[in-house]
């Protein structure tokens, strides 16, 4: 789930700055007065199930024809992600529904999971045509072993899910895995991979700014976890996790959309039931502990924000090793934190430290470490790295739209950091208002409240852009 957050850093002393958060967790937003400039969003995002990826992009100016592409609407029906009508096409060709020989049957499934495993690799190594052609060929070879669509196909497909999801930050792909295996494991509609399934698609659709259907997503997995509450003893560890992981999503929605004091609900309802199963100094507690900071530091309480991420860091220091993506996490909210409070040093020091272990495990595309690099360039742009700055702010926006959605709010905040840019470093009135307005556009498309604090910010960046303009 991507959150923006308000520094306070004024890069111009007429506007507010964008800073991008990329935490699938929660965004910070924070009102400046009007004669301060726009901060820069600070990027974050959640890792539901981590892994590895790639590094850094180079800078140019060729930018014109960017700045100015509209951004298209979503049309009904061919949004290849939507839930409820599409589903995963992993096989091709016709699948036998003739269950294979008992021998017959191991050879098939241990080809299938070293198929697999080959695709993974290949992932890894950015081959992703091959690795796809690897997953779908080992989905089938399960699927001739054991006769058809079954749960564990569906299984497969919430691996396969989470690769993408994790390792490669594609949410779109991911939502197309995690669809189909819904549709093969419905038949067990009370099992525990169906709880995991339903967070799943909750979280990559939260990450997508999809909030209505992440909400219903999450709020079926919360009712499940009630009805069975009685029937888990057998796995009472995996259905605590799960049932923290429905009402973590359910606030994340919340923050998504400006409803705080809801968020928090869910939180302490999290934070209850994980700390009194695990303990306050688990990694998994420390994620909900996290969430709160963040959620903190949005409504402007720093002191309160900075003692529970600093919390939720040493946990995670403690019990993980130091390169671990949540570390990396941790890291990017607390430079978020520094530079909502002006403290510039410090914010690029955390944003560095978050940059090294993200680029380490997922390399440069990967939308996480996009978020990173937007917010150390959001406190350094000047005459020098304009150029690389738009450069980056350029395939920010590539890979949003690939691996989230052409209309997400994301792309509106790089749209508002770039026309801080051109205010700043160019004072061009001209390109900068046309930045605003495609973040204006952008954001009025997605499902943030026609209220939003991002909404009403970049329209009064505009009117008082436009009044500047009458006299210059």
């Amino acid at each position: 789930m991507s959150h923006e957050i308000f520094s306070n850093d004024g890069l111009d002393a007429r506007f507010d700055n964008l800073l991008v958060s990329g935490e699938s967790t929660v965004s910070t937003i924070k009102s400046e007065e009007y004669n301060q400039q726009p901060k820069a969003p600070l990027a974050s995002s959640p890792n539901i199930f981590p892994t590895k990826g790639k590094g850094i992009p180079s800078g140019t100016d060729d930018h014109d024809n960017f700045l100015f592409t509209k951004i298209q609407p979503t049309i009904k029906g061919e949004d290849e992600d939507d839930t409820y009508s599409s589903t995963y096409n992993m096989t091709n060709g016709s699948i036998s529904m003739v269950t294979a020989s008992k021998e017959n049957r191991q050879t098939l499934l241990m080809k299938s999971a070293k198929l697999f495993q080959t695709g993974r690799m290949h992932l890894l190594q950015n081959r992703d045509e091959e690795a796809m052609k690897d997953f779908q060929l080992a989905l089938k070879t399960q699927q001739d072993a054991e006769g058809g669509e079954n749960g564990r196909s569906g299984k497969m497909l919430i691996d396969m899910g989470d690769i993408w999801c994790n390792d490669r930050g594609n949410a779109r792909k991911a939502l197309k895995c995690y669809s189909a295996a819904k549709r093969m494991l419905q038949y067990k509609s009370a099992s525990k991979n169906m709880l995991a399934i339903l967070n799943r698609l909750g979280f990559v659709l939260q990450e997508r700014a999809q909030f209505n259907k992440a909400w219903n997503f999450f709020d079926q997995a919360n009712k499940m976890h009630i009805k069975l509450g009685h029937k888990t003893n057998h796995f009472l560890n995996d259905f605590v996790l799960s049932r923290s992981y429905s009402l973590l999503g359910l606030g994340d929605v919340n923050t998504s959309i400006g409803s705080y004091k809801e968020a928090m609900t869910f939180y302490d309802k999290a934070l209850k039931i994980q700390t009194k199963h695990f303990g306050r100094n688990d990694p998994t507690v420390a994620s909900i502990i996290h969430h709160i900071g963040v959620l903190y530091c949005e409504q402007g309480n720093f002191k309160e924000a900075q003692h529970l991420l600093n919390e939720s860091l040493f946990i995670r220091q403690k019990a993980l090793p130091k390169t671990h993506i949540d570390i990396g996490q941790s890291l990017n909210s607390i430079g978020i934190l520094h530079s909502s409070k002006g403290n510039k040093a410090c914010a690029l020091d955390a944003f560095s430290k978050s940059l090294s272990i993200r680029t380490t495990a997922f390399g440069n595309e990967h939308i996480d470490v996009m978020r990173t690099k937007i917010n150390i360039a959001v406190l350094v742009t000047d005459k020098e790295i304009f150029a690389k700055s738009l450069k980056l702010f350029h395939d920010a926006e590539r890979v949003t739209k690939e691996v989230l959605r052409v209309d997400h709010p994301f792309i509106g905040d790089i749209r508002v950091n770039m026309g801080n840019s051109f205010l700043k470093v160019q004072s061009d009135h001209k390109l900068a208002m046309g930045c605003y307005e495609e973040a204006l556009r952008v954001y009025q498309l997605s499902e943030l409240p026609k209220n939003h604090i991002k909404i009403v910010r970049v329209m009064n960046i505009m009117t008082r852009l436009n009044n500047m303009g009458n006299f210059i």
